[in-house]
């Protein structure tokens, strides 16, 4: 029997960008349900250009805006690339700072 060629490329970049989407939407959504819970991870320091509520409220459409980029499909590439700075971001800005959770 002969064993047909599946590209199984889609199916994997599909799985991963529905991961990550998971994870922007559940961040986004649960910091608009509930803003109090995540606005410690927010840094004191911002709190001087601009509030933090109004920050988080923009952050998290942010999020959400990018997890429904991501599962749309278009432009793979440049929606990865804003995951990868925003996931870093908020990996470098937890660790270099003191936050309230």
């Amino acid at each position: 029997m002969k064993r047909k060629n599946y590209d199984s490329k889609p199916l994997v970049s599909f799985i991963l960008r529905t991961g990550l989407a998971v994870v922007f939407l559940y961040a986004g959504i649960a910091a608009f349900v509930s803003p109090n819970e995540w606005i410690g991870f927010i840094p004191s320091f911002i709190g001087n250009f601009i509030t933090k509520a109004y920050l988080l409220t923009i952050f998290s459409a942010y999020e959400i805006i990018l997890a429904l980029w991501l599962l749309s499909g278009k432009k793979q590439f440049i929606a990865s690339v804003f995951s990868s700075i925003t996931n870093n971001s908020i990996t470098y800005v937890i660790n270099s700072t003191e936050y309230s959770p």
